[in-house]
């Protein structure tokens, strides 16, 4: 009937906005009243700054500097030395995801740090989705 694994693919690759506008839909449909979320995909800045985020901070590139690249991902990960430097030499196969769970603020600071050394950073954007999850609960129980 429902394809589970594709559902939690495309749940998982939404943005903010669409997962708010799928909460929206789905409060529609199964005459869901819900006040006490802000409406994020109104754009109001207001808005968007009361909503709780975390990030992932992610290194896509080195820049020349190899040495000071690992010692900047051991300190940065909490690795050993070993594992900072395999990390730092396999990083064309894969990206290396240095912070899990971060706030913008941290996200930005390791940021900076990395593209100081020639790194070339991505901050991706952690949005939890409870309120969906819940909606999606709702309406399979009461189908």
């Amino acid at each position: 009937m429902f394809d589970i694994e594709k559902i939690a693919e495309q749940l998982s690759s939404m943005t903010l906005v669409q997962a708010s506008k799928l909460i929206k839909a789905l409060e529609k449909k199964l005459g869901i009243e819900n006040t006490s979320r802000p409406d994020i995909a109104t754009g109001d800045k207001k808005v968007e700054t009361s909503v709780k985020s975390s990030f992932d901070v992610v290194l896509k590139a080195t820049g020349k500097e190899k040495i000071k690249m690992i010692k900047a991902v051991k300190d940065c990960t909490g690795l050993g030395l070993k594992e900072a430097r395999d990390q730092v030499y396999s990083l064309s196969n894969k990206p290396i995801v240095l912070k899990k769970n971060v706030s913008l603020s941290s996200a930005e600071t390791i940021k900076k740090k990395f593209l100081a050394l020639g790194g070339e950073i991505e901050i991706v954007e952690i949005f939890l989705f409870q309120e969906v999850a819940q909606c999606l609960f709702f309406f399979l129980k009461n189908e």
